[in-house]
């Protein structure tokens, strides 16, 4: 099923309805993935566990190169499970923090360091106008008390399932279980691939909300986000004029570099960050309140070197945060 078609569904149909979140819908919040948060913890016991390593010269968890590293030496203690399994997660947050208090302290430091997006704050105001009832998660943080404080009341209602994953991604074994079970017993119940949490919510409030007076609420918060362009030849018709050459793939960075600055405004940071980053060939944008740049090392440092408030690393974009299809990378690279 494809996104524009739960869309028009989910508007045509006089129900309300409710909402399952699962660890995705945060990223783009600030806070870590699970991918994330295991590859923390794994580099948090490889780096106190080997003394003579310095922590500020080795490279992020989120490093091809430096991920090897780490898990080729837990494979040699032979006390972890394997590589991707379920039971990671657990694993290595208890063999970090054994103390219950311990653990609790850094989810408490993860969601004190987010900040609810877009899409946290348009599923408040579909909660506010009634549309959406019920909000079940699975997440630790409280991001949808925070997007746009509102009463939840629940109905007896009947629905259906719509499992939404992401485009590249299929879905798990137990999802498909539970899919096949739900209409082999008469419901309704869709796999939907979306391009993320707060796409769906974009697309979702804006065409639901159309004729209500929330709508001017939802685009006014809309203009306030980083506009993506399509590539564009001024002055070349793709219908009639054609360029002839020899066509090679484009090859995109596996890396940036991600760093944070003092003095950026709360409205306006992103023109902000264009005026100090134009005077050199860097390019620039902000995710989860740090910067993300390309260009030299030696120009990036230059630039920012009297607002800095962190170091300057290097993370890869081979992750479930930072690839292709989030939106703010997406704009920095094409």
């Amino acid at each position: 099923m494809q996104i524009d078609a739960l869309i028009r569904s989910i508007c045509l149909r006089e129900r309300h309805y409710m909402f399952f979140l699962g660890a995705g819908a945060s990223i783009t919040s600030g806070v870590p993935s699970a991918w994330e948060c295991i590859w923390n913890w794994k580099r948090s016991l490889f780096l106190t566990q080997n003394s003579h390593i310095n922590p500020t010269l080795f490279g992020s968890a989120t490093l091809p190169h430096v991920q090897h590293q780490i898990q080729k030496w837990l494979e040699q203690q032979r006390i972890h499970p394997p590589l991707n399994s379920q039971e990671e997660y657990s694993h290595y947050v208890e063999s970090c923090f054994q103390f219950a208090k311990d653990r609790q302290g850094e989810f408490r430091g993860m969601v004190r360091k987010a900040t609810p997006h877009v899409g946290y704050q348009l599923l408040g105001l579909l909660m506010e106008t009634g549309k959406v009832k019920w909000i079940w998660t699975t997440n630790f943080d409280d991001l949808v008390e925070r997007g746009r404080p509102s009463k939840a009341y629940s109905i007896k209602s009947r629905g259906g399932i719509f499992w939404c994953c992401m485009d590249n991604s299929e879905p798990t074994e137990n999802v498909v279980k539970l899919i096949t079970m739900a209409r082999e017993t008469g419901n309704t119940a869709e796999i939907v691939k979306y391009n993320g949490f707060d796409d769906f919510m974009i697309r979702l409030s804006r065409y639901w909300l159309r004729d209500l007076p929330e709508h001017k609420y939802v685009e006014n918060l809309l203009s306030t986000l980083p506009v993506i362009k399509g590539f564009d030849i001024d002055n070349l018709s793709p219908d009639f004029d054609w360029v002839i050459g020899n066509a090679s793939p484009i090859e995109l960075p596996s890396e940036m570099f991600q760093f944070s600055i003092n003095g950026l405004p709360e409205k306006g940071a992103w023109k902000k960050l264009r005026e100090l980053s134009d005077s050199r060939q860097i390019t620039a944008g902000l995710f989860k309140r740090k910067v993300l740049a390309l260009g030299r090392l030696a120009d990036i440092n230059a630039t920012f070197e009297t607002c800095l408030s962190s170091k300057i690393e290097q993370i890869s974009l081979h992750n479930d945060a930072l690839n292709i299809s989030n939106s703010i990378v997406y704009e920095i690279l094409l």
